[in-house]
């Protein structure tokens, strides 16, 4: 999850701006590929492999950022970029957790159930 909350420090884009599209396409992008890094929480804890969680993970983010896309300035600066993303991020772990658990692909037990194991 830190790679998570550095990604959305950097999809801030310091101190420009940028277009809310241009930000939600470079947003999906990189987010998927923090979610499936193998020492992610979404590899450790689900019974999924690389190309599943990548599947799952881009259609939770899109889905979510979708629901919130008309709530984004037209540009967004680093505090948006901040904001939104912790906002989508949330919503789409939380989606994705809940489909994976629903399947019977949740591993429990261990820093799987611990919610500090994967923040700073």
């Amino acid at each position: 999850m830190r790679r998570l909350r550095s990604l959305t420090i950097v999809l801030g884009l310091g101190g420009c701006s940028t277009s809310k599209q241009d930000w939600f396409e470079k947003f999906e992008e990189l987010t998927v590929d923090g979610f499936c890094a193998p020492t992610q929480y979404f590899r450790q804890c689900f019974e999924i492999d690389e190309a599943g969680c990548r599947k799952l993970a881009s259609e939770t983010i899109h889905a979510c950022g979708m629901k919130t896309f008309d709530q984004l300035p037209d540009r967004l600066d680093r505090a948006d970029g901040e904001k939104f993303g912790r906002i989508i991020g949330s919503c789409a772990g939380g989606e994705y957790d809940r489909r994976m658990a629903a399947q019977g692909k949740r591993h429990g037990g261990g820093k799987c159930d611990d919610p500090t194991a994967w923040v700073p």
